[in-house]
């Protein structure tokens, strides 16, 4: 018998119309760390509200909400007048933010971590300000050192480039709480500098192809790493040199412009990179138990069907999503969406159906699913509280075209209440037949 699950997944204010409705049960059952992990992410300007909105998976209203409060009244984050959450009842207040946008945040909270804050000559950094400190230290050039520090602590830090955290930067002679204070008081100008840099940096440089997680980190290391961890990482030893001897850089295109660096070098930066990545080693088609096991440009597909997944080409997974509004009406009447799947491999491999859908009573709802081949599947039998993880059995058809029309039909079979589906999306694996 099939197991393929579908997961039906509510935005936070799915269950009232009122936005300050929905105080989160979940939420209080979260340990101290993980509260810390939560507030630390809602507090980190790196995860803006798009961010928030796509990969985290907030409502949009959510997303926003939170952005607009910790920017403060200047809308600008972060700046002088932010309003970083202080409490988890502090976050649980805003607008839209409910049991499933805490269970979405702890969740990318914990595969995402913000960076915590930190103490040091007894000056306190946020995380944030730690990360854009470091990365100031490590970047800016000596002449704007030397309006902030003392020249000869300036020189200090421009001598011991890479430091590779904060700690390290504190033990610079010459630096203490004077002028650690005076970097943290950069602390907004140089993120807001740094965000001026192109945000990707994915590219083919020396005939060899980075994509974009790949390339970060690889910028990354050459910026951060000293020559030693390097080339125990597998770049090449001359590369190495040059490239820790005309730090910094801000595109790797600047890295493959150094003389010294070439093609071996680029290639043993990737492949120092990708190691440092957290891909296994687990190939195209092999078994596995997580996409962490696959080799990079693999994910792991099938878990959601089997105990045991296998790794696939990265391009055989993709999400569709449909975002028009559409009145439930009152009547029995049936609705019905369809959203176009393209690109993928043939047959179905994992599917889940997430549903944004603003009604009172979600369990007067029936709602179907069907595959481009008309296969039907009843998708929605949810609780009380409109939550529920369906296990839909073997009425999916897994050896059908994954790509075509899938479209959604809802029902409102029971009178009093009407409602809306404010968009839907599926989130498909595939595999060849």
């Amino acid at each position: 018998m099939s197991r393929l699950a579908l997961l039906l997944a509510m935005t936070a204010c799915a269950t009232s119309g009122d936005p300050f409705a929905d105080d989160s049960e979940f939420a209080q059952s979260l340990t101290q760390s993980e509260i810390t992990r939560v507030l630390d992410l809602a507090n980190y300007p790196g995860v803006d509200r798009a961010a928030l909105d796509e990969a985290a998976g907030l409502d949009t209203r959510a997303a926003k909400a939170i952005d607009e409060h910790r920017a403060g009244a200047d809308g600008r984050f972060p700046s002088i007048d932010d309003d970083d959450f202080q409490s988890i009842e502090e976050l649980d207040a805003v607008p839209y933010i409910g049991d499933a946008a805490f269970r979405r945040l702890a969740t990318y909270a914990q595969a995402h971590p913000a960076p915590s804050g930190e103490r040091h000559e007894n000056i306190v950094f946020k995380g944030w300000q730690a990360e854009i400190v470091l990365w100031g230290a490590n970047t800016v050039p000596i002449g704007v050192l030397n309006g902030l520090l003392d020249n000869r602590a300036a020189s200090n830090v421009i001598a011991a480039r890479p430091i590779a955290n904060l700690k390290a930067l504190a033990d610079v002679a010459l630096i203490g709480s004077n002028a650690l204070g005076a970097m943290r008081g950069q602390a907004t100008t140089w993120w807001h500098a740094r965000a001026q840099h192109p945000t990707s940096h994915a590219g083919t440089f020396d005939g060899v192809a980075f994509d974009e997680p790949t390339a970060a980190l690889a910028l990354e290391i050459a910026n951060t790493h000293t020559r030693e961890q390097m080339v125990a990482g597998g770049v090449y030893g001359n590369g190495a040199s040059a490239i820790v001897g005309n730090r910094p850089y801000v595109s790797l295109a600047g890295v493959a412009g150094v003389a010294g660096v070439g093609a071996s070098t680029m290639l043993g930066l990737h492949a120092y990179a990708t190691s440092l990545l957290g891909h296994g080693s687990v190939q195209d088609g092999d078994e596995c138990a997580a996409t962490d096991d696959c080799a990079a440009g693999l994910i792991c597909a099938g878990t959601t069907f089997y105990d045991v997944g296998h790794c696939r080409p990265e391009w055989m997974a993709n999400t569709f999503s449909k975002a028009t509004a559409v009145a439930i009406p009152d009547n029995a009447t049936p609705i019905r969406q369809t959203i176009e799947v393209t690109g993928l491999a043939s047959v179905v491999e994992d599917l889940i159906v997430h549903l944004d859908i603003d009604h009172p009573h979600k369990e007067d709802l029936r709602i179907l699913l069907f595959q481009p081949s008309s296969a039907e599947s009843v998708i929605w039998d949810v609780d009380s509280a409109g939550f529920a993880r369906v296990v839909v059995g073997a009425n999916v058809e897994r050896d059908s075209s994954i790509n075509g029309t899938w479209t959604l039909e809802i029902t409102d079979h029971f009178g009093g209440n009407a409602g809306t589906l404010r968009g839907w999306s599926l989130e498909l694996t595939s595999r060849w037949d």
